[in-house]
């Protein structure tokens, strides 16, 4: 009788968390793209254009932009910086360079950039400033944002001084938010290898196999969905495997923990209140691992 009463205990104690998971996958799941939103492409690397070797003032690469590959302009830019060292717009030079860099897409090429124009100082190494720490937010190198943004509060001019006092307050909220998600995470995961640990101290094996059913449903269903997701942006489709895969392993801990104990019916609705609030925290925790947090229902992409 005892291992009846178990057997038929433990899908109503897991039931709960097993609708709260699917419910929150396909909740996560945006819409599959639209003409309007192609993905994103390699950026083109083609050398038909020729470069336009004549280009040899400021003014005249700018002017020639849209005739090239944005990688010719960066050599034509680093050209004439190599020959003009002296001039005053080589700072201005070296941020586009930067910007340039960043649309290559070359990261570690763009900090440098940015980096040399913040070392020529002057009024561009404001600016500079605020450029990388642009880009250290979408690296989500949050601490490095901070600072450049804290160079970039001291610039002369009002326009760039306000933007870094502003982009402060958001990176520093974005930094709590990576570090409360690193926290979801972490406790989840602590939750599940409890779980399963304290199952085997009570059954053995035999609470971890044959499979629960709950993992049996479960299963196909983040298969189906991780593989629908192929077709999406990879923000998202990295946010709903890490849904689907990290709900599969939360089930995992609540289904064979149950099914090793016989549960009260006070320990069966604290069960269905920890399974929406794990549903939760996974999906706010994928969210935030992947820029999304904040985007849903906003029209944002998180790219």
């Amino acid at each position: 009788m005892g291992s009846t009463t178990e057997a038929r205990a433990a899908p109503v104690m897991v039931r709960g968390a097993l609708i709260a998971f699917l419910a929150m996958a396909l909740a996560a799941a945006p819409a599959r793209v639209s003409a309007e939103e192609p993905p994103p492409r390699a950026p083109s690397v083609a050398t038909s254009t020729p470069v336009d070797e004549t280009a040899t003032s400021l003014q005249a690469i700018e002017d020639g932009l849209a005739r090239r590959t944005r990688i010719a302009t960066v050599r034509l830019i680093e050209a004439w910086i190599g020959a003009h060292p002296g001039d005053a717009d080589v700072a201005r030079a070296t941020t586009w360079e930067g910007h340039l860099q960043l649309q290559i897409p070359d990261v570690p090429a763009a900090r440098r950039a940015y980096g040399r124009a913040i070392a020529m100082g002057g009024i561009w190494s404001f600016r500079a400033y605020a450029a990388l720490g642009d880009l250290e937010i979408l690296e989500r190198r949050y601490a490095a944002a901070i600072a450049a943004y804290e160079g970039a509060s001291a610039s002369p001019e009002n326009t760039w001084a306000t933007y870094g006092q502003e982009a402060i307050v958001t990176a520093r909220v974005a930094q709590r938010e990576a570090w409360s998600a690193v926290g979801a995470a972490g406790a989840l995961s602590l939750q599940t290898i409890l779980g399963g640990f304290a199952a085997w101290r009570r059954r053995g094996w035999a609470a971890l196999w044959p499979l629960p059913w709950e993992i049996k449903v479960y299963l196909p269903f983040a298969i189906v969905m991780s593989l629908a997701a192929t077709s999406i942006l990879p923000t998202k489709r990295a946010t709903i495997r890490m849904v689907c895969w990290g709900g599969l392993a939360v089930i995992s801990g609540y289904a064979v923990y149950f099914r090793a104990a016989s549960p009260r019916p006070w320990e069966r609705v604290a069960g269905a209140v920890l399974a929406i609030l794990s549903a939760a925290a996974l999906v706010y925790a994928a969210l935030v691992a992947n820029g999304l947090f904040g985007t849903v229902g906003a029209g944002g992409e998180g790219e």
